[in-house]
């Protein structure tokens, strides 16, 4: 089944190619640079939440003690 993010992207891939083509390449290494920058920051940011719980865990270990 295509879901709506899907079907976004085809119409603007097919906006672009018809409005834009000679920019094409570059929106879409733009794009692309933007998608693997989200993603680093998702990471970073999970990682952080991690750290966050890890020591958390561990204050509340030391009190109970």
């Amino acid at each position: 089944m295509i879901g709506f993010w899907e079907v976004a992207f085809l119409i603007i891939l097919i906006v672009l190619i018809l409005v834009v083509p000679s920019k094409l390449p570059q929106i879409m290494r733009d794009l692309g640079k933007a998608i693997r920058e989200f993603r680093a920051a998702m990471k970073e940011t999970e990682k952080a939440t991690e750290d966050v719980k890890k020591s958390l865990s561990e204050s509340l270990k030391e009190e109970e003690k």
